[in-house]
């Protein structure tokens, strides 16, 4: 049996102390299921809860709003599902406790998934895919809910495998950012979910545009793209408009993925993904974290390596260092969660 605990998702605390949200199959049945935990200030874990509705299930994002956590994904909420291994999308709030407030779910026909959430004065905004045999309200989505976590209005942009991964709230505006045919999409909404406008950028790999942060009247977003075989992470600086500014592409290592990006205290930009390594006939996955100025030069890259196979997957700044959630898996059988830190100079202070 494979023991599985991945970290996909953090929000600090205001007392100090953090939430994370991922999955792990610590159950009699061996299922993968979506999971709320809490940590203090000292890295203790003092809650641990499990989605226990259908069969596997995952959250890949969470936010605080008050008292409470919005925390989305998916799951398989029939056996249908379970044997087919598609997903229904899932929203759930939380109390300070780790106690289900209220939960809800959407599926059109056939795969559904929410990647990212924020929360407005009225609500909260959530974006993800989904898709089905008919195309037929299918792609990229974009759903509002009230505070109760009733459906307001959804949207759908792109083709039938289109996926919104992340979104920000500037400028009066929604800005998504994800990938139809390994093309990088950034759309623009307003409040109401009407969209104004579509800007694409070919030739990345299947995650596409996979992050999204605004600082001082621009955009940053995170890619990866791909080159004659091998990946390059890359960041792009657009206008509010949606007109490209600047791009930088990391080459100095090759196979590296960029996935997620955030502006710290001091109005750097923070970069976390993965290098990819071939040896002895197997692949390994280290982890990267950048430092860049908001021109987009470079200020540091540091590589993460271990004996075993390191994701990371989210990134917070605390004080002065970073805390990155993810896992490793350090045999076939075994995937941990992980918290990392690095200091403000992106020195590693341990696991």
């Amino acid at each position: 049996t494979t023991y599985i605990d991945r970290s996909n998702s953090s929000v600090l605390l205001d007392r100090g102390g953090y939430v994370i949200v991922g999955s792990n199959n610590h159950n009699t049945y061996g299922l993968e299921k979506a999971k709320f935990s809490m940590y203090d200030d000292s890295n203790n874990k003092i809650i641990e809860k499990v989605y226990n509705k259908g069969y596997n299930s995952s959250f890949n994002s969470v936010i605080k709003d008050g008292s409470t956590f919005i925390a989305v994904g998916s799951y398989e909420s029939t056996k249908n599902e379970y044997s087919s291994g598609t997903r229904t999308a899932l929203i759930v709030k939380y109390d300070v406790n780790g106690e289900i407030i209220k939960d809800n779910d959407f599926q059109v026909i056939s795969n559904s998934h929410f990647n990212s959430v924020i929360s407005v004065d009225d609500g909260y905004i959530v974006c993800g895919s989904s898709s089905n045999d008919t195309a037929l309200n299918s792609g990229a989505v974009l759903i509002k809910y009230d505070k109760d976590l009733n459906e307001i209005w959804r949207k759908y942009t792109g083709n039938n495998g289109a996926i919104y991964n992340d979104l920000v709230f500037a400028n009066d505006c929604l800005y998504l950012v994800g990938v139809d045919n390994n093309i990088g999409i950034l759309s623009l909404f307003d409040l109401g979910g009407n969209l104004i406008s579509n800007h694409y950028y070919p030739t990345l790999n299947d995650n596409g545009f996979s992050s999204i942060i605004a600082y001082d009247n621009s955009l940053y977003i995170s890619a990866t793209k791909y080159i004659d075989g091998y990946t390059y992470g890359l960041i792009l600086n657009y206008s509010y408009d949606g007109s490209l500014l600047k791009e930088v592409k990391y080459e100095k290592l090759s196979d590296v993925s960029f996935s997620k990006l955030l502006l710290d205290s001091n109005n750097s930009i923070i970069v976390i993904g993965n290098i990819e390594t071939y040896s002895d006939g197997e692949f390994y996955s280290d982890g990267i974290i950048g430092k860049y100025n908001t021109d987009l030069l470079e200020q540091s890259v540091v590589k993460y390596s271990t004996n075993r196979n390191v994701s990371f997957n989210d990134i917070k700044n605390v004080d002065d260092k970073y805390i990155v959630v993810g896992d490793s898996k350090k045999t076939d059988f075994v995937i941990s969660s992980k918290v990392f830190m690095f200091s403000t100079s992106l020195k590693n202070l341990g696991v």
